[in-house]
């Protein structure tokens, strides 16, 4: 999680619950229903926080050498999707930086209020 944090460049909160997915959805409908307060729901979990610690440099250093082995295996492959894999990387590439943009703009911090709305 840590790797994941430093790539983002944000914190990641790891709750130590092993069935997440039905804790999830058991908040969620609670919200729903109006038993549970979306803004405090989750303070009685128990997480790990994981906050940035790479340096900008070494992030794209990673990152670029990531794409670069990625393009590398998939140019030594034979198969017929070579060629549109890579040149849908371009728009792979794209659509991380306008992940990066919607992280930094905290979008992904409201997903609660989304859910609520619905």
């Amino acid at each position: 999680m840590q790797l994941q944090s430093d790539i983002f460049g944000v914190p990641v909160q790891v709750p130590n619950v092993e069935e997440l997915s039905g804790l999830g959805a058991a908040y969620l409908a609670g919200i729903a229903m109006g038993i549970y307060d979306a803004s405090n729901v989750f303070q009685h979990v128990k997480s790990d926080r994981y906050t940035p610690s790479m340096s900008t440099q070494i992030r794209a250093k990673k990152i670029s050498g990531w794409r670069n082995a990625i393009n590398m295996l998939l140019s030594n492959s034979n198969t017929p999707l070579v060629e549109e894999s890579l040149q849908s990387n371009d728009r792979r590439s794209d659509d991380y930086d306008q992940l990066q943009a919607l992280l930094a703009r905290g979008a992904f911090r409201s997903e609660v209020k989304i859910a609520q709305r619905a």
